[in-house]
């Protein structure tokens, strides 16, 4: 998992910025949808304070039965998402935050086993954490693939199972079915698969269009396709305009003409 490592090392070199309300979303009509769009918008930014106020909003909700039951998957959902944003802002001290998304969503997988979203999420903390707790790296593989095998059978067109799969492909050599090849060819299927949900402006989860948008772009550039890299990192931006690994990390680079492999250990 170096991809995670390295990706904790550029976030956590940023320059973070704090300031939402921390009580906005409970004004909208619809709450979680307010919640997934705030923490998108501070997980852009760095703010961890923001992150941890969202986390609070979850925590009363569900203990006070405010998201409704029908909401309680996506309300774990959240607040696992929460730790998993904080931990990966944090960087290597984010270890227990990564654990605490990985504990969250096991109880939740457990409680409801058809929950996808859940799984994908379960499996993306798990490997992140690998590069933190490499002592622990049999048992977190063996959550990680499991669990993306679980919601490849219970959700084989979900847009985020696609992007992960397809940075796993990216970092995995070629002799073993990976590469920049296999790696893009996934992620236009992703980016295909996220604009065909985004239709439902009502559904959730909704984060991972823009990342699918910056990791071709970061293809593209490995390629010496710098034009076509631009290309996708402005689209990246046009999604989530706050986004500082894409405007103060790779834009730069990629508009030098500077190899981006040194920094994702390629």
């Amino acid at each position: 998992m170096k991809l995670t490592l390295v990706f904790l090392l550029i976030l956590a070199s940023g320059v973070w910025v704090t300031g939402l309300s921390a009580a906005e979303s409970r004004e909208l009509e619809n709450w979680l949808p307010g919640i997934s769009e705030r923490l998108d918008k501070a997980y852009a930014l760095g703010a961890t304070e923001d992150i941890a106020a969202i986390r609070l909003e979850l925590l009363a909700a569900a203990q006070n039965d405010n998201a409704g039951a029908s909401d309680a998957d996506l309300v774990d959902y959240y607040v696992a998402m929460t730790h998993y944003r904080e931990g990966l802002v944090l960087g290597p001290q984010g270890a227990d935050d990564l654990q605490a998304c990985i504990d969250r969503m096991s109880q939740s997988t457990s409680r409801t086993p058809d929950f996808a979203e859940g799984h994908i999420l379960l499996a993306t903390c798990a490997g992140a954490l690998i590069p933190m707790r490499p002592e622990q790296v049999s048992a977190l593989s063996e959550i990680s693939s499991g669990s993306l095998a679980k919601s490849a059978e219970l959700a084989p067109d979900n847009p985020r199972l696609s992007l992960t799969n397809a940075i796993n492909l990216l970092f995995t050599p070629p002799q073993f079915g990976g590469g920049r090849e296999p790696a893009l060819e996934m992620l236009n299927a992703s980016v295909s698969l996220f604009q065909a949900s985004r239709q439902d402006s009502d559904s959730l989860p909704r984060w991972g269009l823009d990342e699918a948008y910056t990791w071709r772009g970061i293809v593209y550039a490995l390629e010496g396709r710098h034009d076509a890299s631009m290309a996708e990192l402005r689209l990246a931006l046009s999604v989530n305009p706050d986004s500082v690994w894409v405007k103060d990390v790779l834009m730069p680079r990629v508009a030098n003409g500077e190899s981006l492999a040194p920094m994702l250990g390629m």
